[in-house]
């Protein structure tokens, strides 16, 4: 088994090497060009009680929202769809996107400390995996995003 920082993305390295081995890290690997079916996906969101984006710049990502709807609580920079997430924002999982080594520096140390506080307040996760999965299975379903997305393309 390949160490985590040597398989997590260069932008999440610095948090590895911070946190070390106070936390147990599942890295999701796959083969260049390959994917995981949806059946395999939520197996593995379903061993993991924290997923972490540590990104500068992302389109999406699809990732949080798919863990989110499997019960895991989701911290991650301020990127793509998930500065929308009005519920992750006001519970605190969002920190502030870097642009240079200082600001890096900076998210690592929020993001080291986020979750440090739910690897010791249990309570708060699981208080937190439950609201997430509740909001998502709620406000950011086909049935909810599809109408007001084709609402909003058909008004042009």
């Amino acid at each position: 088994m390949q160490r985590a920082e040597e398989v997590f993305p260069a932008a999440g390295r610095p948090l590895v090497h911070e946190l070390g081995n106070e936390v147990e890290w599942d890295v999701l690997t796959t083969e260049a060009g390959s994917c995981l079916n949806t059946q395999e996906l939520v197996a593995w969101y379903n061993t993991i009680d924290l997923y972490v984006v540590t990104s500068s710049g992302e389109g999406g990502p699809q990732g949080p929202f798919e863990a989110a709807a499997c019960g895991c609580v989701v911290l991650s920079t301020d990127v793509g769809q998930v500065s929308d997430w009005r519920e992750l924002r006001t519970s605190g999982l969002i920190v502030p996107t870097y642009r240079n080594a200082a600001e890096a520096t900076l998210t690592v140390a929020d993001m080291a400390y986020e979750i440090r506080t739910l690897i010791a307040d249990r309570d708060k996760l699981n208080y937190l995996s439950n609201h997430l999965q509740s909001d998502i299975r709620t406000n950011w379903n086909a049935a909810v995003l599809c109408p007001q997305q084709l609402r909003e393309l058909f008004a042009t």
